[in-house]
């Protein structure tokens, strides 16, 4: 049986993933990622289960790692405190403020020194940063 909880959380998965569809789809927005450190074109953005809830999934292509495909991935909805599971509240209560934060890690762990992209990729795999 589902819940409201479960409905609730549903919802909000799928408006963050809306939100970052629609903020991913500007190719000037993708060339903003990574401070221009890297020429972005996103290929998918998505929702994937994981054993403890939804996960976006931002799949992608570099101009500087001809041939390889690069994910991303990060909780759909803003975990719960772990110091206090009983509370329900979250910082984020709106999806797009989420969706803000998964954008920022991803420019983050792009443009970050000693994080960006691998210099060798696998080519029949999905390189995960």
């Amino acid at each position: 049986m589902v819940t409201r909880e479960d409905e609730h959380y549903l919802e909000s998965a799928r408006e963050t993933l809306d939100f970052l569809r629609h903020r991913l789809s500007d190719k000037e927005r993708q060339r903003g990622l990574s401070d221009g450190r890297y020429r972005i074109e996103v290929d998918s953005v998505k929702l994937e289960d994981r054993d403890d809830g939804k996960a976006i999934v931002v799949m992608f292509r570099a101009e500087e790692r001809p041939g390889c495909l690069f994910g991303f991935e990060m909780d759909a909805v803003e975990p719960l405190e772990e110091d206090n599971p009983d509370d329900d509240r979250r910082v984020f209560s709106d999806p797009r403020e989420w969706g803000a934060v998964v954008l920022t890690n991803l420019d983050e762990t792009l443009s970050a020194i000693n994080l960006g992209l691998p210099e060798d990729c696998a080519r029949q795999a999905v390189n995960w940063v």
